[in-house]
């Protein structure tokens, strides 16, 4: 018996296989984007309550002072009526930054008391408070900026006005493709050990598979633009091939651009 090979059946099981071969990359992304969130997302909270307890503290230390020396409504250590913020008055009157400043300098003569009490025969020049911080807490200070912003927070965000956190769900899809297609697209990066280790891992397995279904669909792509230079051509049969070859190709080279560039940015 003679078996007879189709090239239709043939171009239908590639095309099968192509669309299984899609279904599992989806899944894939849909895996990797899980994971991420679940290792990178908690870790990105501790964060951003970090930060917006940071600023909470400064907030109320701040309006402490201001509201101490004010008699129009606003009051040291009470919050607000709504939302939980606490009262800032719109301005502060001339006559009252004499007393502020007096409770200022009280403040720093009570910081210097506490460090001469803690003393031993000596004190170390990062804790003298200079500028109502010390050297530690300025750096402190600048440790949690620098944090904040390699996590894609801006260090001035509260919990009122804050950019969303970068690792939900959606993001960390978007991540998942950007780590098997290598475009690279973006500045969000895994920032804890297993979030890391698990990126080289998920991309060592990705990357071939994200070619294996680049290889088929650029098969595709290639049998289109035959196609339809070959249509062209039938159209417009004054045109030269050549002529057409690169208006067709051009087509898909603009849709390219489209696809993998353009629409990952919005």
């Amino acid at each position: 018996n003679t078996v007879v090979w189709f090239p239709t059946t043939h171009k239908a099981m590639k095309k099968a296989a192509l669309l299984v071969l899609i279904v599992l990359l989806f899944l894939y992304l849909l895996l990797g984007a899980g994971v991420f969130h679940t290792i990178e997302y908690p870790e990105e909270l501790k964060i951003r309550e970090d930060i917006f307890s940071f600023h909470r503290m400064v907030f109320q230390q701040r309006n402490d002072t201001v509201c101490r020396h004010l008699k129009h409504g606003c009051r040291a250590g009470q919050p607000a009526g709504g939302g939980g913020k606490p009262a800032q008055p719109s301005c502060v009157p001339r006559e009252n930054l004499g007393r502020i400043s007096d409770s200022v300098a009280e403040d720093v003569v009570a910081r210097f008391g506490n460090v001469t009490a803690m003393a031993a025969s000596c004190v170390d020049p990062k804790d003298i408070p200079m500028i109502l911080l010390t050297e530690r807490e300025l750096y402190a200070l600048i440790d949690k900026a620098v944090v904040a912003t390699k996590h894609g927070l801006d260090p001035h965000s509260t919990e009122m006005e804050s950019s969303p956190p970068q690792w939900e769900f959606s993001a960390a899809f978007a991540f998942s493709m950007t780590v098997v297609t290598t475009i690279g697209y973006g500045f969000i990066t895994p920032t804890t050990r297993t979030g890391m280790a698990f990126c080289v891992l998920y991309g060592l397995l990705g990357i071939p598979f994200m070619l294996a279904v680049l290889s088929g669909i650029g098969e595709i792509m290639a049998n289109l633009v035959r196609r339809g230079t070959e249509n062209i051509s039938l159209r417009r049969p004054r045109w030269k091939p050549r002529r057409v070859r690169r208006l067709v190709a051009g087509i898909f080279f603009v849709s390219g651009v489209v696809v993998v560039w353009l629409l990952p940015s919005i």
